[in-house]
């Protein structure tokens, strides 16, 4: 039975762009590459954004703001 990978995440405690350490990206990045997600999300303290990286989109979104949305996995 194969696994269908919708979304990656990456948790960090980034307030703002100059927080963002290129490991958080790079391990996205790697990760994406081995399960064949294009879906790429990074799960902030307070910084929201989105970050062209490459050939991928990587959503910024504050910790807050993604407890409450309403997609799910």
């Amino acid at each position: 039975m194969g696994y269908s990978y919708i979304e990656k995440l990456q948790v960090t405690y980034a307030a703002d762009s100059a927080e963002i350490g290129k490991r958080e990206v790079a391990a996205l990045l790697k990760v994406s590459g081995e399960f064949e997600c294009k879906k790429l999300c990074m799960i902030t303290w307070d910084y929201e954004e989105e970050l062209k990286v490459k050939d991928y989109t990587i959503m910024c979104i504050p910790l807050w703001k993604w407890l409450i949305r309403k997609q799910r996995f």
